[in-house]
């Protein structure tokens, strides 16, 4: 079932998904069906999924109650966040992914921040340590005081303190709502340490 609605999604992506909408039982038939289902041909796994189906989409049209405000919002033009993601053994610290439709030399990154108003802005919290990455987001072609200059669009994951996700973020690009986080991908742990 999984491979025939969402063939393309890459997995990682799909199974952060799925626990982040509030289905971890969906999400751990879904990694089942990706490690043997092919033994079956999907046997098993499809059953549980029709089994868990209504519970799914129950739990669905909660989260897009939830979070209305943020998935049907536009964003400014050009920028787009891929996701925020926990890093283990820490709460404080966040590693954002982003794409932006301009060349890595017109981004300004110490500009990617989130308003506190208890602080003088000089003193919010803003992007640090950032990896430039190729256009799949599983190579490091750059890194800080060191952009790409051969490319027309940023792909670039950085690290926030202190994310509050009911604060935009802030860009020299406009705002944008951040997404729930979810654990970070295997591609991005294999290349930023």
């Amino acid at each position: 079932m999984y491979f025939y609605y969402c063939p393309e999604t890459n997995p990682d992506d799909l199974y952060n998904a799925l626990v982040a909408v509030g289905s971890p039982d969906i999400a751990d038939n879904y990694k089942q069906a990706l490690l043997d289902g092919k033994d079956d041909d999907y046997a098993k796994t499809d059953e549980v999924y029709l089994s868990l189906e209504a519970a799914f989409f129950e739990n669905l049209g909660e989260y897009i109650e939830q979070h209305r405000d943020r998935i049907f919002s536009e964003p400014e033009a050009g920028l787009s966040i891929i996701g925020v993601y926990s890093i283990p053994e820490t709460d404080d610290v966040k590693l954002i992914e982003i794409v932006i439709d301009r060349s890595p030399s017109s981004v300004d990154v110490d500009k990617f921040t989130q308003p506190d108003k208890s602080i003088p802005k000089s003193s919010w919290q803003t992007a640090y340590d950032e990896h430039y990455l190729n256009e799949n987001g599983t190579e490091v072609i750059g890194r800080f005081g060191e952009s790409p200059t051969d490319t027309l669009f940023t792909r670039l994951a950085f690290f926030l303190h202190f994310v509050d996700f009911d604060k935009p973020l802030l860009s020299q690009f406009g705002e944008l709502w951040l997404p729930l986080e979810t654990p970070i991908p295997d591609r991005l742990k294999k290349i930023i340490k």
